[in-house]
């Protein structure tokens, strides 16, 4: 979560760039590659997921996760999963070049399928989306590969996925689900 802010704070960043793609299709690879460049600095964490986990959006509270406006420095924290099976939090601390104007992005996996292209746009009119694609059936087979190590690695909340023509069912089930938020203007 974001940390407080007083009243009265300083203006903070907002993403001009939001990273939008769906679980294991390289949002998290092309959010390191951009933490790279010389005019960005990155969020304070690399999904704050804030666009599809609130329904009431604010600008102000959305804002608490990037770094202050004049800020020359910022340090995301970015989760790894370790060789050992261990998740492991590496902060990536960015300088700002100088004489640069600093902006900022937000790659959070599920924005492509879960936040509403309307409340984004009334938040963020200038930010660019950037949809990154993957196909489906590799997509879905990296997940389930995932899910399987870490079966083997006694993580107790993947233990039902065993079948991948199951996993593929039960995705097009929740998709099925889901209230259609693409609508024409």
């Amino acid at each position: 979560s974001p940390p407080p802010e007083a009243a009265g704070s300083p203006a903070r960043l907002v993403p001009s760039i939001l990273l939008i793609g769906e679980r294991k299709c390289g949002t998290s690879s092309l959010a390191r590659y951009l933490a790279l460049h010389s005019h960005v600095l990155p969020p304070n964490t690399k999904e704050p997921a804030y666009l599809t986990r609130n329904r009431a959006l604010s600008l102000d509270t959305y804002s608490r996760y990037f770094a202050l406006a004049n800020a020359t420095r910022s340090c995301m924290k970015w989760f790894e999963l370790a060789a050992s099976g261990r998740i492991t939090s590496e902060p990536v601390c960015k300088v700002v070049a100088d004489g640069c104007r600093a902006t900022t992005f937000d790659a959070s996996a599920g924005y492509l399928s879960e936040a509403s292209p309307h409340a984004v746009f009334q938040l963020l009119p200038r930010a660019r989306a950037l949809a990154v694609l993957r196909a489906p059936h590799l997509r879905a087979l990296s997940h389930w590969r995932m899910h399987q190590r870490f079966k083997r690695e006694g993580r107790t909340a993947y233990k039902s996925t065993t079948n991948f023509s199951l996993m593929i069912d039960a995705e097009q089930q929740r998709l099925a689900a889901r209230p259609c938020r693409v609508t024409t203007c």
